[in-house]
């Protein structure tokens, strides 16, 4: 499939859209593509993007050639605004209106884009610019009678007058093209089965497209910008940039800001060239793994399709001597398991291997320091070929002054205002709840998502807080500084439904108000309770209510029954196995961060499970299958069991003081469960 690369003439409005300006983008001779956005740049970049999504989808055929041909068709043009004003029957008309003159041979002609592209022919030569304003004006005055005819001898006027401000530019872009057949040209095929079968012929140009991104056509205003980290930026772009095609893996904490190194690299790259759309650039593709062998329903299908990316990312131009495209991928394990199945063993990793050996082409991976000993733990050959690049994660001095930076930006491309206040209570929050997440990107994420929620609008530190209580279930009263708890009021609250028990009232009253003065261990849970009794004493009771204060709602109570891992295959289901790589601890976990886990019947758990769950309560974080490394540091985890219950109950008919009950509770559980 053909690369061509388009000089598109664009016709640029600038509105007022819900109260903010933005820039409309739609080529001169075509209604469609079109593109709005408040940043000219970003209008830009997805007007590219869908010119090259149209290209995508469709083959051209005869129709697909003449939209192709004005898409390009680029005489010298000349941008006006005509004004006209007069009666149309009882309707009066004023108002500005565009109009494009261009030359052609010996004719003139006129474009009014306003009017689905009507084209206008003046024949002869040498006419003055008086009389192509005569002719447009007359132009102009039949075609509004014609549309006031159409809808019932009333104009809305507003639809075709021109914006205050306009302009013409031209952008560039590259696609691909695939010619479909021409009618005469089809052959009726005699198989009747063949038509069921898949096409084993890839192109890899146009199934790179299919299975990932080109980085470049983000230039320059979808591609984050990484402050600060000058010194690491440079070395990676000699490391990317360079002649050996070296593999590359970018190891750093999920937030350090792996992906937006990456994407500044890539602008200075191509900052760096003349004309950083031409073909000869080298192109930093994206790729998806699991989009590889979608669809792929024969075995060694997706093998096929794989090589001809490959093939097409080695020699993109099909010219011996140009520069390789790259290949970044940000899933590495998923390239040790993709394409494995009960016949073979053959992995997108393995067929990977040889290309990366020779230095044929150049894989650029982004892994944390977890996915990262997985790959090592499970392919040793595959891991060895590239070479490590550690980023650390930001000190909080160095993420403020990114996250000022990037505020600026965020008000620009959103219209709207962060306030001081607003990034102080970011830093706040994440410093008192998010202490293990990297900085900066776990402020950058939550200020992204204010700055799009509160387009056009100030985000102050009410707001914050308001969505940091979305996304963390927390009522505001638990984390807000300045509303204080009372001892004596939580425990009344809490007293009140749990009624009869003042000794696990007390504890969790306790545990609340630590929670609230950030008391506790900050590399462990918030708390953890063995809730120790018969049954109906109250025990999952007490886990409601401590649920229900703390985050309004009783539903977002984490419960596992542990009588239901019993067997030496429930850690597995925990943390997640090959197969179910979303385990049900680690996975509810990893989307509820901020909660209550219940652990009812703790004891009939099977001792790995002990294991796993002591790791919990000791260290506050766990690993799963996938090496993603969930925090429990902000949950409260609550255990209960029935241990010693039945000692106790045999103490029937004699006075049994509380201390002795304890003392039974305690012996039972210190003879169950190992040091």
């Amino acid at each position: 499939m053909p690369q061509v690369t388009l000089n598109v003439p664009v016709l640029v409005h600038q509105l007022t859209i819900d109260g903010s300006p933005s820039f409309h983008l739609r080529p001169v001779f075509l209604d469609h593509p079109v593109a709005t956005h408040r940043r000219y740049e970003q209008a830009v970049n997805v007007l590219k993007q869908e010119i090259h999504q149209y290209f995508r989808q469709e083959r051209l055929d005869r129709l697909g050639v003449e939209k192709l041909l004005w898409l390009t068709f680029q005489p010298d043009l000349q941008l006006r605004q005509i004004p006209f004003s007069g009666h149309l029957g009882r309707q009066y008309v004023s108002g500005k209106f565009t109009v494009l003159d261009f030359r052609l041979g010996r004719h003139a002609f006129q474009l009014f884009p306003a009017f689905d592209n009507y084209l206008s022919l003046l024949e002869g030569e040498g006419h003055s610019r008086a009389e192509l304003k005569t002719r447009a004006e007359e132009t102009l005055e039949a075609l509004l009678k014609n549309i006031r005819k159409e809808q019932g001898n009333h104009l809305e006027v507003e639809d075709f007058v021109a914006p205050r401000r306009e302009f013409l530019t031209t952008v560039e872009t590259n696609i691909r093209i695939g010619a479909a057949p021409i009618k005469f040209d089809q052959r009726q095929e005699r198989d009747f089965f063949r038509q069921f079968l898949p096409d084993t012929d890839f192109d890899g140009g146009e199934e790179i497209e299919k299975v990932s991104f080109d980085l470049n056509q983000l230039y320059p205003g979808g591609l984050q910008r990484a402050f600060y980290r000058d010194e690491l930026a440079t070395r990676l772009q000699q490391i990317i940039y360079q002649a050996e095609n070296t593999p590359l893996v970018l190891i750093g904490a999920e937030g350090a800001g792996k992906h937006t190194l990456l994407h500044e690299v890539i602008r200075r790259y191509l900052s760096e060239t003349e004309s950083p759309m031409q073909a000869r650039r080298q192109r930093l593709w994206h790729l998806d793994p699991t989009r590889v062998i979608a669809g792929m329903s024969i075995v060694g299908l997706w093998e096929k399709r794989f090589e001809a990316i490959l093939r097409h990312v080695r020699q993109p131009t099909g010219k011996a001597g140009e520069p390789s495209d790259k290949l970044l991928v940000d899933n590495p394990i998923a390239l040790l398991e993709i394409g494995r199945s009960a016949q073979n063993d053959l992995t997108l990793a393995n067929v990977l291997k040889p290309y990366l050996e020779k230095r044929l082409l150049q894989l650029i991976l982004i892994a944390t320091p977890e996915q990262w000993k997985i790959v090592q733990e499970r392919d040793r050959s595959f891991s060895d070929l590239f070479q490590v690049v550690r980023l650390p994660a930001s000190q909080p001095e160095e993420a403020l002054r990114i996250a000022l930076r990037q505020r600026r930006r965020l008000e620009l491309e959103n219209q709207c205002q962060i306030t001081i206040q607003a990034v102080r209570q970011l830093f706040n929050l994440q410093r008192n709840y998010l202490p293990h997440k990297a900085l900066p990107g776990s402020v950058m994420k939550l200020m992204r998502q204010l700055a799009t929620k509160y387009r056009g609008f100030t985000v102050d530190a009410p707001e914050v807080r308001q969505e940091f209580q979305d996304l963390s279930g927390l009522r505001e009263r638990i984390f807000d500084e300045s509303m204080r708890l009372e001892e004596a009021e939580v425990e009344k609250v809490i007293g009140r439904e749990l009624v009869g028990q003042p000794e696990a009232v007390r504890a969790l009253a306790d545990a609340i108000n630590a929670v609230k003065a950030k008391l506790n261990n900050p590399d462990r849970p918030l708390a953890s309770f063995l809730l120790i009794g018969p049954t109906g004493v109250g025990k999952t009771q007490a886990a409601k209510v401590l649920c229900r204060y703390l985050t309004g709602n009783e539903r977002q109570l984490m419960r596992f029954d542990m009588n239901e891992y019993i067997d030496e295959t429930a850690v597995q289901r925990l943390i997640g196995d090959y197969y179910n790589p979303e385990g049900q601890l680690s996975g509810k976990v990893r989307y509820q961060p901020f909660g209550v886990v219940l652990l009812d019947e703790v004891e009939k758990a099977h001792p790995k499970v002990l294991d796993l769950l002591l790791q919990v309560l000791d260290d506050g974080r766990l690993s799963d299958s996938r090496g993603r490394t969930v925090d429990f540091t902000n949950t409260i985890v609550i255990m209960t069991s029935n241990l010693g219950a039945r000692e106790v109950a045999s103490q029937l008919g004699f006075q049994t003081a509380r201390r002795e009950e304890a003392q039974i509770y305690r012996n039972a559980i210190e003879n169950h469960f190992r040091p």
